[in-house]
């Protein structure tokens, strides 16, 4: 059991619990504190690890029954994370160990996500306390509906999650006040629908074919763990073995005995995901029970091809590539060596059964066999390719079954709108009385006009087959472009490294002013055409985008003055890299882009008003 007690620990503190743990492969003991984690190896005083849990943000553990017992444990600013396999003799105890970290750290976590994304900023909508006010309504979600705005803050706090860099910048906006919870999300929808996606996703059958591997005991004895979940894929993968569990467990015998003599036997052996068992034929006993349910090898040139009722599996006419055999004469000549199923009879077996194998998942992965599809309509479709009830096929039926929909643009671009000044100098619509004051061409002068154009063009594509660029113009021209790269290389190796501190406050400033641009341009552009909502739900920034235009100009207003203050922050930083020992003038080319377009958008953002006034 992992002890709650004041260990001798590193620095003598009180820890919550400790434990044996190997880390990195080598052997040491695990502490958990209040606040930290330590793990120290054996025999060195210094703790290889040493970390804060304010930052921890996820927890993995190995799977049920696996050894060794593992536990992971990630950060916010460390994703790799630190993992500890318990180290205790005994299993059990081991076990024991990991659960008594889990049930400290899991309140730890679940804190630091509350403190991370709990507490919405001062624009949160539809929350008390929000910049928009009481009534105003969440994104897609209808007012009062509780339910579906915790939906809509989980997805938005799952998202942040995966992506800790859009985390910071959440706190950094929004948490300060600078931007509503509908803003930052604006444009960002494509996320919160693929976490939405991924959280819907069923999980399908594993793609592995079952084969309990057996494994050497401490004594030099074989054993195979049965777990429940091995017991359902066996039986899942190989209907006869649960055919022969129902009718001898518990009549002729124990379900420990039955699992015993199944690995023993030679259905088994006949089951395995390899060619043939490393064990002679002559070792494997004869049982009277389970050889009573082998099946004969398909080891046969034509593969047994039967349905689970034993009546022979019925193709579809589209899938069926023996379908035409009859629109064509069978020729003279002999199977090459690639259409021969094999060339040894031993190893048929093994590919039928992989075979067999993917064919259920597919079919699994479709709904259980087709039987979810017959229910809403699979019924027709077997008609359609098969004849069946309809009586007469209809080939135009199979445009159906080969037409992809999800390939199919439903969504007709409307174009965007420009917005040009001095629109009426580009217009194409002119009044008829100037198209009628124009001089008019005659049939005879166009005739000449093409005439001299040929004439003019005749002789120019071939001069540019004779055409011989000199060779040491061009050995010059390269050797030039490769001396000013190698020089722009060699010059930024020489830079010396810009100090952390100051590297993330450079990132932090341009990371800021980004959004302020993508924020003003989202409201000074002409509004995307909507895209349908996923699940009949709108998430995340689809009310933005039906903004009127006082909102509009209101809101490209606040993003200006925001970008406006982005000059001094960059001066301020150009300040501070004297003292941070960094040349000034290598932080101003690092946010030279960076202020151009933020030149860019104010003026933009002044023509504007200027038009509006």
């Amino acid at each position: 059991m992992a002890t709650k007690q004041q260990a001798s620990g590193p620095a003598q503190k009180k820890w919550l619990t400790r434990a044996p743990a190997v880390y990195n492969k080598l052997p040491g003991t695990l502490f958990l504190g209040p606040e930290r984690l330590v793990w120290k190896q054996e025999g060195v005083p210094q703790p290889a690890v040493n970390v804060k849990l304010d930052k921890a943000s996820a927890m993995f553990n190995s799977k049920e029954g696996a050894l060794p017992v593992r536990l992971k444990l990630t950060f916010t600013d460390n994703e790799k994370g630190f993992q500890f396999a318990f180290s205790s003799p005994e299993p059990s105890t081991a076990l024991e160990h990991r659960t008594s970290f889990v049930n400290h750290l899991t309140p730890l976590i679940n804190r630091n996500k509350a403190a991370l994304l709990g507490s919405p900023g001062p624009g949160t909508p539809g929350t008390p306390g929000s910049g928009d006010g009481p009534g105003t309504p969440v994104p897609g979600v209808p007012a009062g509906s509780t339910a579906q705005i915790g939906e809509e803050n989980q997805l938005r706090r799952s998202v942040l999650l995966k992506h800790p860099p859009l985390a910071a910048l959440h706190r950094q906006l929004v948490l300060s006040g600078q931007l509503t919870e509908t803003d930052f999300w604006q444009g960002r929808s494509s996320l919160l629908l693929a976490e939405r996606a991924s959280q819907e996703q069923k999980r399908g059958r594993a793609s592995t074919l079952v084969d309990p591997k057996p494994q050497t005991a401490e004594g030099g004895d074989i054993k195979i763990v049965v777990t429940p979940q091995l017991v359902h894929e066996i039986f899942e993968e190989f209907p006869v073995v649960g055919r022969a569990y129902a009718e001898n467990v518990p009549g002729e015998m124990s379900e420990s005995a039955f699992w015993q003599r199944y690995f023993q036997s030679a259905l088994f052996h006949q089951n395995r995901a390899s060619t043939r068992s490393s064990a002679p034929q002559t070792q494997i006993k004869p049982d009277p029970i389970f050889d009573r349910y082998l099946v004969p090898e398909d080891d046969q040139p034509s593969p047994i091809s039967r349905s689970a009722g034993g009546a022979l599996e019925e193709v579809d006419r589209l899938l069926d590539l023996a379908a035409t055999e009859e629109d064509h004469e069978q020729g003279g000549n002999q199977k090459d060596v690639t259409m021969r199923p094999g060339r040894e009879r031993g190893i048929l077996p093994l590919i039928r059964r992989f075979n067999n194998h993917s064919e259920r998942l597919v079919k699994a992965s479709l709904g259980e066999d087709g039987r979810d599809a017959a229910e809403e309509g699979g019924d027709r479709k077997r008609r359609r390719l098969e004849g069946g009830e309809v009586g007469r096929f209809n080939p135009n039926d199979y445009y159906d079954e080969i037409v992809i929909s999800d390939l199919i643009d439903q969504h007709a671009s409307s174009g965007v709108q420009l917005d040009m000044l001095n629109a009426s100098l580009f217009s194409t619509s002119a009044p008829s009385a100037t198209r009628a004051s124009l001089p008019q061409r005659t049939p005879a002068e166009s005739t000449a006009l093409l005439h001299t154009f040929q004439q003019e063009t005749k002789d120019y594509l071939p001069s540019l087959h004779s055409l011989k660029p000199n060779r040491r113009a061009g050995e010059h021209a390269l050797q030039s472009m490769t001396s000013t790269v190698r020089a722009a290389h060699v010059a930024h190796r020489s830079l010396p490294p810009i100090p952390p501190e100051f590297l993330r406050g450079m990132t932090t400033c341009q990371t800021a002013a980004n959004e302020f641009l993508r924020q003003f341009w989202g409201a000074v552009l002409p509004p995307p055409s909507l895209y349908p909502a996923y699940g009949g739900q709108d998430v995340g920034g689809g009310r933005v985008l039906g903004m009127s235009g006082r909102e509009r100009a209101q809101k490209a207003g606040k993003m200006a003055g925001f970008l406006a203050g982005t000059g001094e922050k960059v001066d301020a930083l150009v300040r501070q890299a004297e003292g941070e020992g960094v040349d000034p003038e290598r932080v101003r080319a690092a946010f030279a882009p960076l202020m151009f377009a933020v030149d860019k958008a104010l003026k933009v953002y002044s023509q504007r008003r200027k038009k509006a006034t």
